[in-house]
């Protein structure tokens, strides 16, 4: 969606949406594994969100299996 925000009125229209149009992202890997990654960007309104979140990269080795969908 290239937005930070979005509503759906129903599975097929999106009536509002505000794009990130300046700002930046930083994206570290941490020595424990882990991520983080920190922003500031503005809207098309100009409304500024900033932020900071950081988490563990999870191991593609893991005993979590995911469904299969046959289409």
């Amino acid at each position: 969606m290239s937005s930070w925000y979005y509503y759906k009125d129903n599975a097929l229209h999106i009536s509002e949406f505000a794009p990130i149009v300046d700002g930046w992202v930083d994206i570290q890997k941490n020595d424990e594994g882990t991520y983080a990654i920190t922003f500031d960007v503005y809207d098309d309104l100009n409304n500024n969100i900033t932020g900071t979140y950081t988490d563990v990269k999870l191991d593609m080795k893991s005993a979590v299996s995911y469904p299969v969908i046959n289409l």
